[in-house]
């Protein structure tokens, strides 16, 4: 199987844009539209410490979907450039 370089251009990285921008604005989201939630200080306390960790999460949660394409014999992966 050879590497197919054309598949590269064609490659849009719009889904994990999308996914960086929900992982750095939902924490804005959350800080701005605290005040005017009306629910009790005991969670708008837990919303509020739970908030600076939700994109380092889903950063954590994304890392899977980069390496998705990369299995053994993937194309132009390391283990096919060490047999040519």
């Amino acid at each position: 199987m050879k590497c197919d370089k054309s598949n590269d251009k064609k490659h849009k990285p719009m889904k994990h844009m999308l996914m960086m921008g929900l992982c750095c604005g939902l924490p804005i989201l959350i800080v701005g539209i605290l005040p005017l939630l009306n629910i009790g200080v005991g969670a708008k306390t837990m919303l509020a410490s739970i908030t600076p960790f939700i994109c380092p999460i889903m950063m954590v949660l994304m890392i899977p979907m980069m390496f998705r394409n990369m299995k053994d014999g993937a194309c132009c992966g390391e283990k096919k450039e060490q047999s040519e």
